[in-house]
């Protein structure tokens, strides 16, 4: 009985520290780890860089599921609809969001980077450039939206083609009605699963900002 006092009273702090971690607002959680993570660069230096794996699981993590969740999202949205005439319009502003957010990233990273000017001190003599791939045109582009195989277009995370094939599935399940109920079901269901997988993957922000930032400082 002896043996087992330690570990009980162990059991408590464990308990207390545990329940103030999840009380804490996420992003504060968040912030902490970039702190910590700061400190824990400075500290140890290169060995920092044995952290890094934590970081790559925890982006690995998010990648995972970024096609799934616009896939099924999107789809299980627009089938819940009640009026088929609107699928036009929210074809229509799903594809200027998609193209406004990717002008905004442009703009902010050409921006920023003529503001920072980020390797101007960097001695790049002997190092081959990387040939810049060909421009497209803009009938290409629109080309690209429609995947030959959807399938092949997730697991490559061509979001764009995957937003149209969701937005054609769940249209398709609007018009086709009662027919479409039980993959309309599937597809919430799966919405509402990938959602929780996400709240899942989120609680381990702290540790994935802590383990890049160490190795990045």
């Amino acid at each position: 009985m002896s043996s087992l006092a330690p570990s009980a009273g162990l059991a408590r702090p464990v308990r207390i520290v545990t329940r103030l971690w999840f009380a804490t607002p996420l992003w504060r959680r968040i912030l902490l780890g970039l702190g910590l993570g700061v400190l824990a660069g400075l500290v140890l230096g290169e060995r920092a860089e044995d952290l890094k794996w934590i970081g790559d699981l925890f982006v690995r993590l998010i990648r995972m599921l970024v096609t799934p969740l616009v896939f099924v999202t999107v789809a299980a949205g627009v089938s819940a609809m009640s009026d088929p005439a609107r699928l036009g319009a929210v074809g229509l502003k799903t594809m200027v969001l998609y193209f406004g957010l990717m002008l905004v990233g442009a703009a902010v990273g050409l921006g920023l980077g003529a503001l920072i000017q980020p390797g101007a001190d960097v001695d790049l003599a002997g190092v081959a450039p990387a040939p810049l791939a060909d421009a497209q045109d803009l009938a290409a582009v629109l080309a690209d939206i429609v995947p030959l195989n959807p399938i092949a277009a997730m697991a490559e995370g061509d979001i764009l083609a995957v937003i149209f094939f969701a937005l054609l599935i769940g249209a398709a399940l609007l018009v086709t009605g009662e027919d479409g109920r039980p993959l309309q079901k599937v597809l919430e269901s799966g919405s509402a699963v990938l959602l929780r997988v996400v709240q899942f993957v989120m609680e381990l922000a702290p540790f994935g900002v802590f383990a890049l930032i160490a190795w990045v400082m």
